[in-house]
């Protein structure tokens, strides 16, 4: 499904209809943690980045992580 979305979004990014985007970020506790403004050409680039900031925001538990 992702390279779908991926795909079309691609595709819409690409027209020229699209100006930017708006990323809200929210904080475990659904508060507005960060408010950020994509222009369109940057878009994927730039949400691949905030999803890793969110990711580093969450909680890990100590533990080992399983190998098979």
């Amino acid at each position: 499904m992702e390279s779908v979305i991926r795909s079309v979004a691609g595709h819409l990014l690409g027209s020229g209809k699209i100006l930017g985007g708006l990323a809200i970020i929210e904080d475990a506790y659904h508060d507005t943690a960060q408010i950020t403004a994509l222009p369109a050409d940057r878009l994927i680039e730039r949400e691949a980045e905030l999803l890793r900031l969110v990711k580093s925001w969450m909680g890990k538990l100590p533990v080992p992580a399983l190998t098979s």
